[in-house]
């Protein structure tokens, strides 16, 4: 009775077809495509592809991923990353070589941007602090940095750039060189 308890409950919390995933704790992707992700749990991405959607309640570490749309309530670190579709982030963004094709919207106080590319616009929420978009080592924002509630602060280099406008937050240049 046991063996098929564990069977049954195996089966609810992991469902496999047709590409897409359903998991609860920690759900780690190699080198594979999968249509979607819904991740109960902290995720780890490696030389995946998501077709469609990925959602997690938990962090997501991702390296030399390919992602349709994003929603995260949790921390995201991506690097030599694309996203083709919207980005919907509750908790702290750190990017280094990401490609973002359309809007990220942040509930944050911390976003930091390394030699990212947004084509589209980014919305930062915060309640409760200043938030802070830190933009690096030639990242470029095509559309506007938007800070939603509080007013916020880009920081960014020298060869960084928003070429649409920042409402409800000032800009201040950082002394920092990229290698």
């Amino acid at each position: 009775m046991k063996g098929l308890l564990g069977i049954a409950v195996v089966a609810m919390c992991v469902t496999s077809s047709a590409g897409a995933y359903t998991g609860f704790g920690v759900c780690n992707f190699g080198k594979q495509t999968v249509s979607d992700v819904i991740c109960y749990g902290p995720v780890i991405l490696k030389d995946t592809t998501i077709s469609g959607d990925m959602k997690v309640a938990g962090s997501v570490k991702a390296a030399g991923v390919t992602i349709g749309s994003m929603t995260v309530a949790g921390s995201v670190t991506m690097e030599s990353s694309r996203v083709n579709g919207v980005v919907n982030i509750v908790g702290s963004l750190n990017t280094n070589g990401v490609e973002f094709v359309k809007d990220l919207m942040i509930t944050s106080s911390m976003v930091t941007l390394t030699n990212t590319k947004l084509d589209g616009s980014i919305k930062i929420t915060s309640e409760q602090v200043k938030p802070t978009l830190v933009m690096q080592c030639g990242t470029v924002i095509t559309g506007n940095v938007t800070f939603d509630s509080k007013a916020g602060l880009v920081q960014m280099t020298d060869d960084s750039s928003v070429q649409g406008k920042i409402v409800n937050g000032t800009q201040e240049f950082l002394q920092k060189k990229c290698s």
